[in-house]
């Protein structure tokens, strides 16, 4: 009978056991739980604040000074996108991705991803720099993210040189006869809902004063 009682008692001791590590294995998902919790919020925050006062402003004043740039920001994913090659004058995909993400328990990093549709050329990697969660130096940042827009449009302005990426960048002024870029024309005008662009002013002159001669 002892030895019955013995066995018994060691399933129960076994059971309990058990039951105790699966308590134990329960807190510490709750506690990791509550701890990543903390953390996304620290993270949104930060995210947050990066977009709205360096990422997004610095977005908006190259789609502001350029006539073929646009730019979208979701904060949803902590993400800004400025399209170049709006008006398609070139056969390609143009853009650069900036974004904020964890990096560990205690950093953040942003990060920036170019993109160039087809690939024929050298196209700028994608970098990123990292800075604490609660210590982000703004500076740093900023001066990253102005960084890389100059890299992005040192390649975007390369376009126009790689004949594959510009059947629809060059031009033919239609009073002298010369191919030029639209990008690098001295003058445009519209007529008759066209545009057309000029070498020199004085072949805008000399186009405006007759279009029909040169349609």
């Amino acid at each position: 009978m002892n030895r019955l009682g013995d066995f018994e008692r060691k399933l129960r001791a076994l059971r309990d056991a058990r039951e105790s590590e699966a308590e134990r294995r329960r807190e510490q998902r709750r506690v990791r739980m509550d701890d990543e919790a903390r953390l996304g919020s620290r993270f949104k925050v930060l995210a947050d604040r990066l977009m709205r006062e360096i990422i997004a402003p610095r977005l908006s004043v190259v789609a502001g000074a350029f006539t073929d740039a646009a730019c979208s920001i979701d904060t949803e994913t902590s993400t800004g996108v400025l399209r170049l090659n709006t008006d398609d004058r070139y056969r390609a995909r143009v853009d650069i991705c900036f974004g904020v993400a964890l990096a560990g328990e205690e950093s953040v990093a942003v990060y920036s991803r170019p993109t160039i549709i087809p690939i024929l050329m050298d196209v700028p990697s994608e970098e990123r720099v990292v800075v604490p969660l609660d210590h982000a130096d703004d500076e740093v940042i900023a001066a990253f993210i102005e960084n890389q827009l100059e890299r992005f449009f040192v390649a975007y302005f390369a376009l126009e040189h790689i004949e594959a990426y510009r059947p629809l960048a060059r031009v033919i002024d239609p009073v002298c006869g010369m191919e030029i870029s639209r990008v690098d024309a001295a003058e445009s005008a519209r007529h008759m809902g066209r545009d057309y662009y000029f070498c020199i002013a004085q072949c805008k002159d000399r186009f405006l004063r007759d279009p029909s001669r040169y349609v």
